[in-house]
Formats: C-alpha cells, structure tokens, sequence
C-alpha cells in the first residue's frame, strides 16, 4: 500500500485451488482520494481468472474485468451521502456479469 495525506493506493491478489482442479486468480488495483475536507473519491479495477486444468470448455475457464468508483460527500461527522458505480468492463468464458 502507498500513502500520502490525501490518496492511498491498495494492491491486491488471490489464488484459490478448488478441490476439483478449479484455480482461481484475483488481481485488484485500488485507488482512494481524499479531494478535499469534504469529498472522497475511490476508484477500484479488479481481474479474475477461473482456469480447469483438465477442461477447454468456455464454462469451466474466463476472465472478467471489474470496476468500481464510489463517491462520497461528507458534511460532518453524522451527514454524509455516497454514489456507488460499478460493472464489468470485459469478461470471456463463464464468467458472467
């Protein structure tokens, strides 16, 4: 993780072994910025690879692409609101939105 007083940026990654060969491999890149004493802005791109050694079929193997941007206005320490938006920006395979 990198920081300075107002951004942070998160790396992130996952591997999973499913008991039925399945293999799963999150990759994810964060970034979150305080823009000023009122505003907040993170923004979150996220890859995942499901492979099955011991199949070629499109529902046993893909990728999907994700993305996430969350926006939130602070007005004191019990008035806030926040827009979340997010949605797959490429997928193949059985990976489904």
């Amino acid at each position: 993780m990198v920081t300075d007083n107002a951004t942070t940026v998160r790396l992130s990654y996952d591997h999973f072994d499913n008991a039925d060969g399945a293999k799963t491999d999150t990759l994810g890149i964060g970034v979150q910025r305080q823009v000023n004493d009122t505003d907040h802005l993170d923004v979150e791109v996220q890859g995942e690879r499901v492979t099955t050694p011991t199949s070629t079929a499109d529902d046993s193997n893909g990728n999907r692409t994700n993305v996430a941007v969350k926006y939130t206005r602070r007005w004191n320490d019990s008035d806030e609101i926040w827009v979340l938006a997010q949605g797959t920006l490429a997928q193949t395979g059985n990976m489904t939105r």
